[in-house]
This record gives C-alpha cells, structure tokens and sequence, in this order.
C-alpha cells in the first residue's frame, strides 16, 4: 500500500500540535528529506521548554503518539523486501526445505521446488 505524503505530513503534524510539551511557536513542521530504497523519509522538528534536559523522553512520547496515528490513518511503515535467488544448496538444506514446504503447506511440493540444489538445470 502506497500512503499519500501529505496524509503522513498531517498526521504526523497532528500529533506534534496536540502534545503538550511542544510549543505552538515556533511551530511544528515538517520537513520530507529524502527517497529512501523503500521509504519517504520525514523529519519533524518541534520546540519545546518542558523538556529540554529530557529530550529522548519527547521523542519517545512523539514516536509513540504518530505509530498510534498512523495506525488510525492507515499509513503502513515500510519495510526492504528482497528476493532471494538459491543457485544450489546441500541436499541436507534441500530436505529441510521441502519438509517445510510440505508442513507450510500440507501438500507435496512441485517438481521444481523437489530440484533445489539438484543436479539438473532447470528450464
């Protein structure tokens, strides 16, 4: 799921206007900082003077607060996803892997799955 940048924007913005240790001026903003590989990377900054010798304590009630936003609005935390391409393996590890197949599953696996780390190529 794609989530829209000016929802996260405002959700997160949101939060940051409704805690009561951060200051409404200057006010919370913003900022989009990058494409990451799998992310759109945002950046809130806020002022505060409640706790300005606590400040992880802020950022953990802040963190907290937009996980919990997040969740409401629908807005997914990505994650890397990758694709792991097996050229061969032992024949102990190609076992293990059909066995759990077979429990993952409850069916047999196909004969292209039955050929990992097999000698014949497949087509």
């Amino acid at each position: 799921m794609f989530s829209n940048g000016a929802t996260t924007r405002e959700s997160i913005l949101a939060v940051a206007r409704t805690h009561p240790d951060v200051l409404a001026e200057p006010s919370p903003e913003v900022i989009f900082t990058e494409f990451g590989d799998s992310t759109l990377n945002f950046e809130l900054r806020v002022w505060t003077v409640q706790q300005v010798q606590t400040p992880s304590r802020l950022k953990s009630d802040l963190y907290f607060a937009i996980f919990e936003a997040f969740r409401k609005e629908n807005i997914e935390l990505p994650f890397p996803q990758r694709d792991l391409h097996i050229r061969s393996v032992s024949e102990k590890v190609s076992s293990s892997l059909t066995c759990a197949l077979i429990e993952r599953e409850g069916t047999s696996p196909t004969s292209s799955e039955q050929n990992i780390g097999g000698d014949e190529t497949q087509k």
